[in-house]
């Protein structure tokens, strides 16, 4: 535990819809009218138009009947609003993961493990926010690939970490979702590896966002900015906790905190944007062998979590 008051770490949790805040709200009138007068008209067809608008994704007809009933529900359950999964069904929000148990299993055979165990000089909380080592959270929309921005986010982290940096270097996700798939043959929108990413970081380096911006959709590989501004690597050593199985989506943790009850929470980076939970993070409970939590913590947090101790960078 000593170690996570020096770096970020990557971890995957198992997140779904509706844990916490939805981001959009809508009103009692916008759910007045679906008029069969006009095959998509109405207040609720506008309001699918507003929500896809502030998720910055497609409006689909094929999904607005999934949109109205979220919708209803939301508002006769007096919740507040809708989230970035406003026009899929809950089903389909959790069995669409953006990693894999193959590349779990994968890292899993490759990793060395670390014992990590409880330090009495640690301290009481940690947030590499208020330090300036973590960048904006950014938005990876319909495109399965947290497990890029998780890996650039770490890297992001864990170089302003290292380097102390006055502002940490926003990394692009995008090199890593065009690239990666040229180390393990499968990273793509559907499911990636973190390892790989950071196995392809260690060969090439990696862009800055800015130069290499994101797009949303897998495209073609080009290295050539990576040489002009960027980040190169070296001497990465990647360690990770126990196995685990039914993870579905990656999420950086950036530090830890004390509850008005005492009870420690870990403050978790997400790439759903910032209007997703609170400003586009979530606060996790860190019980675990508790009665209540087994080892793996709450939503699997501590199942298969990865920490980047970095070397050198130039």
């Amino acid at each position: 535990m000593k170690r996570l008051a020096a770096v970020a770490l990557l971890l995957l949790v198992a997140l779904v819809q509706a844990t916490v805040q939805p981001t959009f709200r809508f009103t009692e009138e916008d759910l007045e009218s679906d008029s069969a007068a006009f095959r998509w008209g109405g207040t609720l067809w506008d309001l699918y138009g507003r929500w896809a608008a502030d998720h910055e994704v497609v409006r689909e007809p094929s999904r607005f009947p999934t949109f109205k009933a979220n919708a209803r529900r939301q508002h006769s359950k007096k919740m507040m609003g809708l989230n970035v999964f406003g026009d899929r069904s809950l089903d389909e929000a959790t069995i669409t993961p953006c990693v894999r148990e193959a590349e779990l299993a994968m890292d899993q055979q490759q990793l060395p493990v670390v014992d990590v165990r409880p330090a009495a000089d640690l301290p009481s909380k940690v947030d590499w926010r208020q330090a300036h080592a973590v960048t904006y959270v950014k938005r990876q929309g319909r495109c399965g690939c947290c497990w890029a921005f998780a890996t650039a986010a770490t890297l992001e982290s864990s170089h302003a970490i290292k380097t102390q940096a006055a502002v940490a270097v926003s990394l692009s996700a995008q090199y890593l979702l065009d690239c990666t798939i040229y180390m393990d043959g499968t990273s793509d929108c559907t499911g990636g590896s973190r390892l790989s990413a950071l196995h392809l970081v260690q060969r090439t380096g990696i862009p800055i966002n800015s130069m290499y911006p994101y797009k949303g959709v897998q495209g073609t590989c080009d290295a050539t900015n990576i040489y002009t501004s960027g980040l190169t690597v070296s001497g990465n050593d990647v360690y990770h906790g126990p196995g685990s199985t039914n993870l579905t989506h990656s999420v950086v943790i950036v530090g830890y905190d004390v509850d008005d009850l005492g009870g420690l929470y870990w403050i978790v980076k997400n790439s759903w944007g910032p209007r997703w939970g609170d400003d586009g993070y979530i606060f996790i409970s860190a019980a675990a062998n508790d009665g209540f939590v087994g080892p793996a913590g709450v939503a699997g947090i501590l199942k298969a979590g990865l920490f980047v101790e970095t070397g050198t960078y130039e």
